[in-house]
């Protein structure tokens, strides 16, 4: 006697789908591009003394609240910052009296690039990656 098929029934395994041909697969990912390592802006001051930025905001001025304090009454208390936006650095007045110059022009905000020099008062500025 054959087995019966029906509800409550086990007919035995379920056909099988043939696999899809190779050509309709899914590609497999892409790998993900490598990021550039993200290089760290460092400061030089007339001096020669070396700062490293690794804040967002980095503060330049009189104050000895100031990350990079320059000792001049020229300076403003809070003279000018370095902030992060988007992964680049830019300077930025903040309101000082005698203001941020670049190539012996007055600026209000600037993107930084590798050795770029800035004037504060008399301290020249100079901006370096590594």
């Amino acid at each position: 006697m054959e087995p019966q098929v029906g509800p409550g029934r086990n007919a035995g395994p379920a056909p099988q789908e043939p696999a899809a041909p190779a050509s309709r697969r899914a590609p497999p990912p892409k790998p993900k591009p490598a990021e550039k390592p993200r290089k760290t802006l460092y400061v030089v001051n007339s001096a020669g003394d070396m700062h490293k930025i690794d804040k967002d905001t980095f503060i330049i001025g009189r104050s000895r609240t100031c990350d990079l304090v320059i000792p001049s009454s020229k300076v403003s208390r809070q003279h000018s910052g370095i902030c992060r936006e988007n992964g680049e650095y830019y300077i930025e007045d903040l309101g000082s009296a005698n203001g941020v110059w670049k190539d012996g022009a007055k600026i209000q905000k600037e993107k930084i690039r590798d050795s770029d020099e800035f004037m504060i008062s008399e301290e020249v500025l100079k901006f370096i990656f590594r």
